[in-house]
């Protein structure tokens, strides 16, 4: 009896098989071939139109032409065209590659050889430019309290309501004068606890000069409406002026550099004598979270100067900063 059923067993297992397998067959054969879509069946329009509708896609450019290819085919060539990143392309990839690939509507740009700050649109057509101040040493930031202010690739972090910050010296000395910082601080985030960012200030008549320790700070109605397009991880771009590549160079460091203005930076200015350093005298570059104090970056004594090329403080103003820092 049990062989009989074994029998009868084995077949109709043997049958169920075949129907499966079958079944899978019939199952691959009718997904139609032209769902799977292949990369480089796609044209370049589509390519590019596919990268633009998607905010999380990253394209890594072969080469500036690519890139270049991907801006004239945009649905923003125009703006593409008018705007700084077509010559970035040829002269820093890399650059180039991370702005346009930028999901932000904005970046910044801070020129330390024309002592500005930039505002641009995504599409690098520039949107707003301010006048600004920078450490007062050349070169790349190395280490804390070398009165330098960063230069490379970085990104905006926290704005911070900085009208009641107080600055504190190395010695634990607290100026009891407030509004050094201006009414806003825009934190800048890099590799590292960087300990820099863009503010306002309570000495205007210092701006165009490199005075700071190593912070970027504007007129305080200027960094009001900076703010306002500022979002958390927007790129920032500090970009480094002929003296300072010539201290870097020397330094054996290397930042790239990006053509704001019809002139490009030059990269190795041989006349230019490397620059003295002067010993600060205060040199802590801290940034405290609120509401404690914070290092003053910014502030200096008021140096004598025509009133024809900068405005002159209230005397009742100077003699309160001069005293108390």
């Amino acid at each position: 009896m049990k062989k009989y059923l074994l029998g009868a067993i084995v077949p109709l297992l043997l049958l169920l098989g075949s129907c499966t397998g079958a079944s899978q067959q019939e199952q691959e054969q009718t997904v139609p071939s032209d769902t799977i879509v292949e990369p480089d069946t796609l044209s370049i329009e589509q390519q590019v139109a596919e990268w633009e509708a998607n905010d999380t896609l990253y394209h890594a450019f072969v080469d500036a032409d690519e890139a270049l290819l991907y801006m004239e085919k945009s649905s923003h060539a125009k703006q593409y065209k008018e705007g700084i990143l077509p010559r970035m392309a040829r002269e820093n990839l890399p650059y180039c590659e991370r702005l346009m690939n930028n999901r932000f509507d904005y970046f910044i740009v801070v020129d330390k050889a024309s002592m500005r700050v930039l505002l641009y649109n995504r599409y690098g057509v520039k949107e707003k430019e301010y006048t600004c101040a920078c450490a007062r040493n050349y070169g790349h930031k190395a280490k804390k309290g070398d009165c330098r202010t960063p230069e490379g690739f970085f990104y905006a972090g926290e704005t911070f309501d900085s009208t009641d910050w107080l600055y504190t010296d190395d010695n634990g000395y607290t100026s009891p004068v407030r509004g050094q910082y201006g009414p806003r601080f825009i934190r800048i985030k890099g590799e590292g606890n960087l300990p820099v960012g863009i503010h306002g200030t309570c000495s205007p008549w210092a701006l165009g000069r490199r005075c700071s320790h190593g912070c970027i700070r504007i007129h305080n109605d200027n960094i009001l409406e900076l703010v306002k397009y500022v979002q958390p991880n927007m790129p920032i771009i500090i970009n480094p002026g002929p003296k300072d590549m010539w201290v870097n160079e020397s330094e054996g460091r290397e930042i790239p550099v990006i053509t704001i203005d019809d002139n490009p930076v030059v990269a190795k200015p041989h006349t230019i004598a490397k620059p003295e350093e002067t010993k600060p005298e205060v040199t802590t570059d801290t940034l405290p979270e609120q509401p404690q104090t914070i290092e003053e970056d910014s502030t200096e004594k008021t140096q004598q100067q025509s009133s024809e090329v900068e405005e002159t403080p209230d005397e009742d103003e100077a003699d309160s900063l001069e005293n108390n820092l």
